[in-house]
């Protein structure tokens, strides 16, 4: 689109003749019009941002498990790096989650650039666009593995098959796009689709990664210019619910089906009063998942108890 480049990032809104989409969900919109549906079908939301003002936290959380990663910006690009080393076991990773939520069909993309991953470990070292849907991951990946030397594959787990699609590949910039249409899903590298297989139409979450796996390799890559088209594109949703689980206790619990376990994305507070400035704490006890399904137990005696869900880390 004519402009994008010259911003952050811009969202555009489909609209319909009688302005019923045009109220947004953002919480910050910069342009909307009228685009195009992909697959030429209907009408479509999009967002992109270029990043040329580093990450903006009203789309973004960024999230490293380990101290050893190094986050820049600058340029348009989000570096991630880190030096040899291993903190936190198996898989070590730095990667920024998108807070926007996908409904229907979709085409996301995100360029890596500079990508370096050499590998002296199982399986191996890998920079990925992550969806992720109705509890069905579906990971677009470009890596070195020992299994499959330098390569672009897709990981869809459910059923955790890896390397499905598997493809030489030692470019080390390019593409990473998935597209889904109904059911199926669809991974591509540049231009060239890796694997394809048909799941869910659920809402869908992005992120994009680095990550050591099972090694403690130097890895370091640089993404820019995300890219989504959508039926729809929302701030991600999350209802919250409250039952009675027995005469003395109520259960509080929230579906968080379109997160990866380790990117629930939300936190529970509570308050004791809707009085005040900021009555809100942080629950001393936060969602056991079970299910796709996070829940906490509370005693219902003594004093009322508010709760709320609050995004991000």
């Amino acid at each position: 689109m004519p402009g994008e480049t010259q911003n952050q990032f811009s969202l555009t809104r489909a609209t319909l003749s009688t302005g019923g989409r045009a109220k947004s969900d953002f919480l910050s919109v910069l342009l909307v019009t009228m685009v195009l549906g992909f697959a030429g079908q209907g009408i479509a939301d999009s967002f992109t941002d270029v990043f040329s003002a580093g990450i903006n936290t009203n789309f973004w959380s960024l999230r490293t498990n380990t101290a050893l990663f190094t986050v820049t910006t600058n340029g348009g690009l989000i570096g991630f790096s880190k030096p040899s080393g291993a903190i936190n076991g198996n898989l070590q990773y730095a990667t920024l989650c998108s807070l926007l939520v996908a409904r229907g069909n979709f085409d996301v993309r995100v360029d890596f650039t500079n990508a370096s991953l050499p590998n002296t470990g199982s399986p191996g070292n890998q920079v990925q666009l992550n969806t992720r849907f109705g509890g069905q991951d579906f990971l677009m990946v470009r890596s070195d593995e020992q299994s499959f030397g330098q390569n672009a594959h897709v990981f869809p787990n459910p059923p955790g098959t890896v390397g499905m699609g598997v493809i030489g590949w030692t470019t080390n910039s390019g593409t990473l796009r998935v597209v889904r249409t109904g059911t199926l899903a669809q991974g591509f590298i540049d231009s060239t689709m890796s694997f394809q297989g048909n799941y869910n139409t659920n809402d869908a979450t992005f992120s994009f990664v680095l990550q050591n796996n099972g090694t403690a390799d130097a890895v370091s890559v640089a993404f820019g210019n995300f890219r989504l088209v959508a039926d729809h594109i929302a701030s991600l949703p999350v209802p919250l619910n409250i039952s009675h689980s027995s005469p003395t206790n109520a259960r509080v619990f929230w579906k968080d089906n379109s997160w990866p376990d380790f990117l629930r994305g939300y936190q529970l507070q509570t308050a004791s009063t809707l009085l005040g400035t900021n009555p809100w704490s942080l629950a001393a006890t936060q969602g056991t998942l079970s299910s796709n399904q996070f829940s906490v137990t509370n005693t219902t005696s003594g004093n009322a108890r508010f709760f709320r869900l609050q995004q991000g880390p």
